[in-house]
């Protein structure tokens, strides 16, 4: 990655890759909570409940 005039690397390490995993998991699931509600037609305000219910559960 570079900024400006100087590069900046990621760190490799096995943490970072987990985290990766993890966040790609989480994208996954986002996306698959996506389809779901576009294919039931979910009001916006139950689709942001939904969202919401979803994502703080994931954090915990």
């Amino acid at each position: 990655m570079t900024r400006g005039d100087k590069t900046v690397t990621q760190p490799t390490s096995p943490g970072n890759a987990l985290l990766q995993q993890q966040l790609q998991l989480l994208t996954d699931d986002v996306f698959s909570l996506s389809e779901v509600m576009l294919h039931d037609v979910a009001n916006p305000p139950a689709a942001s409940r939904f969202y919401a219910y979803s994502l703080l559960g994931a954090y915990e």
